[in-house]
């Protein structure tokens, strides 16, 4: 089995974390979603919610 690279659609958001010192585990948490959750919508494959389009807004 192949694994394929993840790719991130929103590059500014990954950087903006990673400023903060914020991982994917420690944001999902917060948002009160599992990791998977999280990661599938910053590849796209999900939509965010406008709750959680606000939290992000605000927290970076």
């Amino acid at each position: 089995m192949v694994r394929r690279k993840v790719v991130y659609i929103f590059p500014n958001l990954m950087a903006e974390m990673s400023r903060n010192g914020d991982s994917l585990q420690s944001v999902s948490n917060e948002l009160g979603m599992n990791y998977q959750a999280l990661s599938a919508r910053l590849r796209g494959f999900k939509s965010f919610e406008l709750p959680e389009i606000t939290f992000l807004m605000k927290k970076i």
